[in-house]
């Protein structure tokens, strides 16, 4: 159920002004009223600290701050707990001020309405969780901020973003997925504790520590094979050409996801694509930029198409191998406050011929990269308009467990271009056709050769 804003609004406005109208006529029979001579005993108000502490989050660090009023962030957190609860906002917002006793110290100005409303709903359906009303709350207040990028996220969704970011989780290194009734190993992480305990892509995977895998999703049974650093899984395992399943153990490990691949093109023109950023990607960019130069690349692809960003830690180190001084980028908080990122010196690959891959996929961290590169002149963009995802976002977690995903500044490019909504314009625009992708043809890496293979030639550096 979808509740205009406006009308939420409007009903607490008028809150005040309905409860005196109310004590001239006949309240509705089916509800309940809090004024009585012996007044019911109220629910305790700590479930609600995520919503306080939410609040706080949303109001001092988001980026746009100042779009961002008390009054909005309540209408937001009583339309979210008025979904929740599947009730209608009338007639319960018109009678906030039955609710008697003294208001709990912590509830924060401006907010007084989300604590009656969260009161009276659980007083009206008693069979409600205080706690999943409360992180309803928390949800209408990221909604209500109007931006796609505010996300709220629970404990083990969180715990996946964090290993996103950094690169690396503890667990086996093997990638889990099903074939037919059965989850299958479909890949092996190199290096991995999986691979060194010798299981195998196509390995099926029966049993975790004598414990059935069947009718498991795969996000079950990767929960159950995941664990900390140095403990031991038991896995049971059936492999084609087994006289039937063995026991395999794995002691789990630290693993590191790998975000850069290169390889040498014809020709000796250097191949290098970043699938995404990892606080590691920096170290790994530097490893596979120095095997490319000293395996004879003159000139260098760098594809980020259909990278979604992630991790800064990189961004810095990447550029300065191509760009001699100035920056890299600079960013802008809610308060007004310009951080610049300069550029580090003594870069690898400062002289080679450059062309960088971006398409409508490439966001945040990769099109800081394509932007800081395109300012400095150095090299060429071809491709596709960028995604335009210009704002740092940092993770605020709270108390309960809860991490809000908020934008806390501004991205520029080096020459001061916004980011956000507006992307990284191609130097020159390639769009792969229909035709293109079903016959194999990649026009954007053949546009990039042709570029490359001539300014080799002309000797242009």
């Amino acid at each position: 159920m979808g509740l205009d804003k406006a009308k939420v609004a409007l009903l607490l406005t008028v809150a005040a002004l309905a409860v005196v109208v109310s004590g001239c006529g006949r309240q509705p029979a089916s509800t309940p009223t809090l004024e009585s001579t012996s007044t019911p005993q109220l629910p305790s108000a700590e479930r609600l600290g995520m919503v306080w502490q939410a609040a706080g989050v949303l109001d001092e660090s988001y980026v746009k701050t100042g779009s961002v009023s008390t009054e909005r962030l309540a209408g937001g957190a009583i339309e979210g707990m008025l979904e929740m609860a599947e009730t209608s906002p009338y007639p319960l917002l018109t009678r906030l001020d039955e609710v008697k006793g003294d208001l709990p110290k912590d509830v924060p100005q401006g907010l007084e309405d989300v604590w009656r409303t969260w009161v009276l709903l659980l007083m009206q359906k008693p069979e409600l969780d205080p706690e999943a009303v409360a992180r309803s709350a928390v949800d209408g207040m990221a909604l209500a901020v109007g931006d796609p990028l505010v996300e709220v996220l629970n404990a083990k969704d969180y715990e996946r973003a964090r290993e996103f970011f950094e690169g690396g989780y503890q667990g086996i290194g093997a990638v889990v997925g099903e074939q037919g009734d059965h989850h299958i190993i479909a890949a092996i992480m190199s290096g991995g504790p999986a691979e060194q305990a010798g299981l195998e892509p196509g390995d099926s995977i029966l049993a975790v520590n004598e414990e059935s895998a069947d009718g498991l999703t795969v996000e079950e049974l990767v929960q159950r094979v995941r664990g900390p650093e140095g403990s031991e899984v038991v896995l049971t395992v059936l492999r084609e050409g087994w006289a039937g399943p063995r026991e395999v153990r794995v002691v789990r490990g630290t693993v590191q996801m790998p975000t850069v691949a290169g390889r040498l093109l014809p020709d000796n023109i250097g191949y290098l694509y970043i699938g995404r950023f990892s606080d590691n990607t920096g170290q790994e960019f530097l490893k596979e930029l120095r095997a490319l130069l000293d395996g004879g690349a003159r000139a260098l692809v760098l594809d980020m198409r259909s990278n979604p960003g992630g991790s800064l830690a990189g961004v810095v180190d990447i550029v300065s191998q191509f760009v001699r001084q100035g920056l890299v980028y600079y960013e802008m908080d809610n308060d007004g406050t310009r951080t610049d990122w300069p550029v580090k010196e003594e870069g690898t690959a400062l002289g080679i011929p450059l062309a960088v891959l971006v398409d409508e996929q490439s966001a945040s961290a990769a099109e800081i990269v394509a932007g800081a590169l395109q300012d400095h002149h150095r090299g060429r963009l071809f491709g596709e308009q960028t995604y335009g995802k210009g704002t740092l976002n940092s993770f605020r977690q709270l108390d309960s467990g809860l991490a809000i995903y908020v934008a806390v500044a501004h991205w520029y490019t080096p020459e001061g271009r916004a980011i956000q909504g507006q992307g990284i314009t191609p130097d020159e625009g390639v769009r792969p056709t229909i035709d293109d992708l079903r016959l194999g043809r990649d026009p954007v890496v053949e546009a990039a050769l042709r570029y490359l293979k001539a300014q080799v030639g002309s000797g242009t550096r």
